[in-house]
């Protein structure tokens, strides 16, 4: 017996459409011209830039963000500060009328008598 030649004309016709498909395949694949390939490299420079530009921008923001916040922790530290002078300042008030009032009882004269 031979060899069948329908499986090997099969198989010469796969490996010629193998072939052809390699060629066609590489042909697209291969780099674009100079100009256009320096044009594609200075795109996606300018990309990475903004990108950069982008990121350095946002971290700034945070900073500022940041800054504020603290001061913002600064501003509620004085204002509570301040909210306990004002108490003491009232409670050192009320003491001083009612020492005034006890001071105006113990005098004797009468508010409606001016001396």
């Amino acid at each position: 017996m031979g060899f069948p030649v329908p499986i090997l004309r099969a198989s010469v016709m796969f490996l010629f459409s193998g072939a052809i498909l390699l060629i066609g395949a590489c042909s697209v694949l291969q780099p674009p011209p100079a100009d256009e390939s320096s044009l594609i490299y200075r795109q996606g420079k300018r990309i990475v830039e903004d990108g950069e530009n982008l990121v350095a921008r946002g971290e700034r923001r945070i900073q500022d963000g940041e800054a504020r916040v603290q001061q913002g922790k600064d501003m509620i530290v004085e204002g509570e500060g301040m909210i306990a002078e004002g108490r003491e300042m009232i409670q050192t008030g009320q003491r001083s009328i009612a020492r005034g009032k006890e001071m105006m009882e113990r005098s004797g004269i009468n508010r409606d008598e001016t001396p």
